[in-house]
């Protein structure tokens, strides 16, 4: 089962700096985030229809906890973010 993420990584200043999904709504529409475990591509998404604010992947991928794929085994995401 996946678990929503709170957290992701955003590109600045030519390295990834971790923030919050309020940071992320609140200040980083349309900046590069990506997924603090996987590595792979995320957005954020506002509290609605009974779900908290959190990240979704771009790309489901079955190798992490945070994506609703997950499939037990964790890896990197294949279009992982440099």
């Amino acid at each position: 089962m996946a678990v929503a993420s709170d957290r992701c990584e955003l590109w600045a200043n030519k390295t990834w700096v971790e923030i919050t999904i309020d940071d992320a709504l609140a200040s980083y529409s349309g900046r590069k985030l990506r997924c603090c475990e996987c590595q792979g591509a995320v957005r954020a998404h506002k509290e609605g229809d009974g779900n908290p604010a959190h990240f979704e992947h771009l790309d489901a991928h079955p190798g992490c906890s945070k994506s609703f794929k997950y499939s037990g085994t964790p890896s990197r995401h294949p279009k992982a973010l440099a």
